[in-house]
C-alpha cells in the first residue's frame, strides 16, 4: 500500500467541516488584515497629526526661545537699567527743584521781613519828621510867627526852599535847620 503512513483521506463530513474550518479561519485572517490595514491608516493619520502637532509646537517653543531671548537677561536688563537710570535722574531734579524752591521761599521771606523793617523805619522818620515840623512850628508860634499851612516841601507852588511864601518875615527852612540867620530872609 502505497499510501501506509499517509493520511487517508477524509471522510466527506468530516472534509466538509474542515473545509468550513479554513473558511472561518480565511474570514478570520481577511478580517484580521481589514482591521490591521484599517489600523495601519488611523496610524499613519495619527502620525500625521502628531507630525503637525510636533511642528506647531516646535514653532511655538522656537517662538518662545525667541522672545525669550529677545527679552533675556541682556536686553531686559538693559531696558530695566535704562528705566531705573530715567527714575533716578528724575527723582534728582526733583530735589533740585525743591531745593531751589526752598532757597526761592527763603529770599522772599528775607525780602518781605527786610521791606517790613524799611517800612517801620520809613514810619519812624515820618514821625520823627511830623515831630520835628511841629517843633519848628512852635518854636516859629513862639517867636511871633504864625504860619497856617505846613512847612513841609509838598510841590505845591506855595512851597519852596524857603519853606512857605506866605506871610512877612518868613525865614527859610535851612536857616533854621543850620540854627544861623541869613539876610536873605525877606519875602
Amino acid at each position: 500500500a502505497p499510501w501506509e503512513g499517509a493520511v487517508a483521506p477524509a471522510e466527506p463530513s468530516r472534509g466538509a467541516a474542515l473545509g468550513r474550518r479554513v473558511d472561518d479561519v480565511e474570514a478570520e485572517i481577511r478580517r484580521a488584515l481589514e482591521d490591521s490595514r484599517e489600523t495601519h491608516t488611523r496610524l499613519a493619520a495619527q502620525e500625521e497629526q502628531f507630525r503637525m502637532f510636533r511642528a506647531s509646537f516646535e514653532a511655538r517653543d522656537s517662538h518662545l526661545r525667541s522672545v525669550t531671548e529677545h527679552l533675556g537677561a541682556g536686553e531686559l536688563g538693559s531696558r530695566f537699567e535704562g528705566l531705573r537710570q530715567s527714575i533716578q535722574e528724575l527723582v534728582r531734579q526733583r530735589v533740585e527743584q525743591d531745593e531751589r524752591l526752598e532757597l526761592l521761599a527763603r529770599k522772599v521771606d528775607i525780602q518781605e521781613q527786610s521791606q517790613d523793617e524799611r517800612l517801620e523805619l520809613l514810619a519812624q522818620k515820618v514821625d520823627i519828621q511830623e515831630q520835628n515840623q511841629e517843633d519848628l512850628k512852635d518854636a516859629l508860634l513862639t517867636e511871633g510867627y504864625n504860619f497856617d499851612i505846613p512847612l513841609l516841601d509838598d510841590g505845591s507852588p506855595l512851597s519852596s526852599a524857603w519853606g512857605t511864601q506866605v506871610g512877612i518875615g518868613a525865614i527859610p527852612l535851612s536857616t533854621y535847620r543850620s540854627g544861623g540867620t541869613s539876610d536873605a530872609t525877606l519875602s
